[in-house]
């Protein structure tokens, strides 16, 4: 089996961001896919500039976790990077370990 890359992960926790219903959880507001539960109760009103091409970004934070205790957190601007084709890296995101939790979801 292929492993995904950083910014198909990015895009499939964006895709889960803006489907289904939001359910509360120990208190956070998110999205439920099988074992992993994406919080989007740190995304903020309000969106700054991408640094890379001046689009309007999100921001706050997205916390991406596992059934087991494992979570991964990064800005809700990486949603763009992904998309616009921009470079993401370890300061961003840890990749491996979104990537480790989506797959075993």
């Amino acid at each position: 089996m292929a492993t995904m890359k950083v910014e198909e992960a990015i895009r499939r926790v964006e895709a889960l961001c803006r489907s289904g219903r939001v359910v509360e959880e120990r208190g956070r507001h998110g999205r439920r896919s099988g074992k992993v539960f994406v919080d989007t109760s740190g995304i903020q009103r309000g969106v700054l500039p991408c640094p890379h091409c001046g689009a309007l970004a999100g921001m706050g934070t997205v916390r991406v976790r596992h059934d087991d205790g494992r979570s991964v957190s990064f800005n809700p601007r990486l949603f763009h990077y992904a998309t616009a084709g921009h470079p993401i890296t370890a300061r961003d995101v840890d990749g491996k370990k979104l990537i480790a939790i989506l797959e075993d979801a």
